[in-house]
C-alpha cells in the first residue's frame, strides 16, 4: 500500500524501454502530481542530484515490494503447507 508523498508510475520515465505498468485507485479524494517524459529529462539534465534522488527512491520502493511479495509467498507457502497435511 502506497501513502501519500509516494511515487507512483516512476518505471516507466527512468527505463523508457518499460512501458506504463502503475495503476492507481484511491480511498479518499487525492491531489496528484503528473511528471511528464520532456520534463522528468529537463529534470534530470539540469540537476544529477534530483536523478540520483530517484534512482534511490526506486531502489527502496523495489527493495519494499520485493519484500512484501517474499512475506505474502511465505504466507500463502504455510497455508498450503497446512493444507497438504
Amino acid at each position: 500500500m502506497r501513502g501519500p508523498g509516494d511515487i507512483i508510475g516512476e518505471m516507466s520515465l527512468i527505463d523508457p524501454s518499460q512501458p506504463r505498468s502503475a495503476s492507481v485507485r484511491t480511498k479518499t479524494a487525492a491531489e496528484l502530481l503528473v511528471v511528464t517524459r520532456a520534463e522528468f529529462d529537463d529534470l534530470s539534465s539540469s540537476s544529477p542530484h534530483s536523478a540520483s534522488s530517484c534512482s534511490a527512491i526506486r531502489a527502496t520502493g523495489c527493495a519494499s515490494s520485493e519484500n512484501a511479495t517474499i512475506r505474502d509467498l511465505q504466507t500463502k507457502n504455510v497455508a498450503l503447507t497446512q493444507a497438504y497435511r
